[in-house]
């Protein structure tokens, strides 16, 4: 029983570390890559706070109610560089953006139930996204409902 249990972990192992859980740079036969690189100046619109993901992170860092009063629950456009990607406790797509600090990284959650990968962007990707503001999370800023711009 013991070496039959053993087998299985084995297997599970191996099955976790030969599988990719997310197909970065898959792209489908007839997919159609979205751009995430940063948009032109004429298409941001004036009304929507535009900012980085450095600059987001230090309003919150200063003053948390400050910086809530004005994102939360508020549409912003954020640009920055992707630090990681993975999937949160929703089987969303969760970007984590830098901010120059090792510890310190902007959460932005991105609309996407496409498993395909031709809309994720890669580590190391300068992506600007329009989101709505969701406070925060152990100090860090969270993003919901992302989009590409």
């Amino acid at each position: 029983m013991l070496f039959v249990s053993g087998l299985f972990l084995a297997a599970l192992f191996g099955v976790a570390t030969l599988a990719p859980r997310l197909p970065f740079g898959h792209r489908g036969a007839n997919a159609s890559p979205v751009d995430w690189s940063l948009p032109t100046p004429v298409s941001h619109d004036p009304s929507i706070p535009s900012l980085s993901a450095a600059e987001l992170w230090t309003a919150y860092n200063g003053n948390v109610p400050k910086a809530d009063a004005r994102f939360l629950h508020k549409t912003i456009d954020i640009t920055g560089r992707v630090n990681d990607v993975r999937r949160d406790f929703r089987g969303e797509v969760l970007l984590r953006l830098t901010t120059g600090e090792a510890l310190e990284t902007v959460r932005a959650a991105l609309i996407n139930h496409d498993d395909s990968g031709r809309s994720i962007p890669a580590r190391g990707q300068t992506v600007a996204l329009r989101c709505r503001g969701a406070g925060t999370l152990i100090g860090s800023p969270v993003l919901e409902a992302c989009v590409a711009l």
